[in-house]
C-alpha cells in the first residue's frame, strides 16, 4: 500500500492550489477522467478533497495503481501514479561458488571470463549486495551463524567444525574473487570477449546467450541500480517497522550445495516471517507535464531478476560433472 501524505503538504502553501489543478488536468486527461472543481471549498480541504475522489476513481480504474501527492525536489507539487513490481515471495540469491571453482579449471577459462563480466554488472552497475559485507543482510546473517558456530559448545563437534572449514574456504575464496570483480569495474573487454567467444556444444551456447543478455541490459541501462527503483519514502509503512529489504530477497551468496547453505536458508526464513513489508520497486508516473500514454514499464527490473535465475541455472549445469563440456 502507498501513501500520499496530502494534508501534510497543503498545509504549507497556498500556491499549491494552481499546481494542483494544473496537474489534475493531465492526470484527468490521460485517464478520461472529470476535473474535479476545487474553486467551490475552501483551501486546503478542497484540494485534500479532490485528492482523495481522484485516488478512489483511480482505484476502480486500475487495479494495483495508486494515487500520489508528493513535493517534488522544486518544491512544486504534482500528481504521480505508483506501481509496484508483481513479485513473488522468491529469493532472487546468486552463488558464488559456481564461479570460483570454474575459474580454477583451465579449460573453462574462457566461459568463467564471460560469467565474470556477468557477476561484475550485476556487482558494481547493479548494486547487487555482496556476501561477505556485514553491512548486508545476507553478510550479516552469515555473520550471525558464524559467531554462534565459534561460541558454541562441543555436542557435535565434527559437524561445527566442517561448518566453520567451509566459512574460512567461503571468506578466502570470496575475497578472492571479489578483487577480480574490482579488476573489470569499467567492464572493458566485455564485447571483445564475447566475440571471441566461439561455443561448441549445447551448454557453451548456453552460456553465450545468457552473456549476451547481460551485456545488451548493460548497453540499455548503463548506470541503472536495482536501488534506484525503490522509494521508501513513499509507503505508509513505520520505518521502524520489521521490512523485508531489498538485499532481503536479492544477494550474492556462498553455495546452494552445503550444510551451510541449509543453516542459512533456515535463518533467512526465520528472519523473514516475521517482517510484514517488503521493499517492492515501485514504476511511477510524473503529471508535471502532459502525458500521452500510461507508462508503467518493469523491463530492468524483470530482466534483472530473470538475468539472475539464468545464471543461477547455469552455474548449476556448468559445475554437475556429467554436464561439464
Amino acid at each position: 500500500m502507498l501513501m500520499a501524505d496530502a494534508e501534510g503538504i497543503l498545509k504549507n502553501n497556498k500556491r499549491i492550489s494552481q499546481e494542483f489543478v494544473q496537474s489534475m488536468s493531465y492526470f484527468c486527461s490521460l485517464y478520461q477522467l472529470p476535473v474535479v472543481e476545487v474553486a467551490t471549498q475552501p483551501y486546503p480541504y478542497n484540494i485534500s478533497r479532490a485528492y482523495h475522489e481522484l485516488q478512489a476513481k483511480l482505484s476502480s480504474q486500475q487495479e494495483h495503481v495508486d494515487l500520489l501527492l508528493v513535493q517534488q525536489e522544486n518544491r512544486s507539487i504534482c500528481l504521480v501514479t505508483a506501481k509496484q513490481y508483481p513479485i513473488s515471495t522468491s529469493l532472487f540469491y546468486l552463488p558464488v561458488k559456481p564461479l570460483c571453482e570454474l575459474i580454477e579449471q583451465p579449460d573453462m577459462k574462457r566461459t568463467a571470463t564471460l560469467l565474470s563480466f556477468c557477476f561484475a554488472y550485476l556487482y558494481h552497475v547493479v548494486d547487487m549486495p555482496w556476501f561477505l559485507h556485514s553491512g548486508s543482510f545476507v553478510g550479516y546473517t552469515y555473520n550471525m551463524i558464524e559467531s554462534w558456530l565459534e561460541d558454541a559448545d562441543d555436542e557435535e563437534p565434527e559437524y561445527r567444525m566442517e561448518l566453520l572449514n567451509e566459512f574460512k574456504a567461503m571468506n578466502i575464496a570470496g575475497d578472492a574473487l571479489q578483487a577480480q570483480l574490482h579488476k573489470l569495474k569499467n567492464l572493458r573487454g566485455w564485447a571483445k570477449a564475447l566475440k571471441s567467444y566461439k561455443p561448441v556444444t549445447p551448454l557453451e551456447k548456453w552460456v553465450k546467450q545468457v552473456a549476451s543478455s547481460a551485456r545488451k541490459l548493460y548497453t540499455e541501462y548503463p548506470k541503472r541500480s536495482l536501488w534506484k527503483s525503490l522509494y521508501p519514502d513513499l509507503t505508509d509503512a513505520d520505518p521502524d517497522e520489521n521490512r523485508t529489504s531489498l538485499d532481503s530477497y536479492f544477494s550474492f551468496y556462498w553455495d546452494d550445495h552445503s550444510d551451510l547453505y541449509e543453516t542459512l536458508m533456515e535463518n533467512v526464513n526465520v528472519t523473514l516471517q516475521d517482517t510484514y513489508v517488503t521493499d517492492l520497486p515501485l514504476s511511477l508516473q510524473y503529471f508535471d507535464h502532459p502525458q500521452l500514454t500510461i507508462q508503467h514499464s518493469w523491463d530492468f527490473e524483470q530482466r534483472i531478476f530473470q538475468l539472475v535465475e539464468s545464471l543461477c541455472d547455469l552455474l548449476t549445469d556448468l559445475t554437475t560433472p556429467q554436464s561439464t563440456p
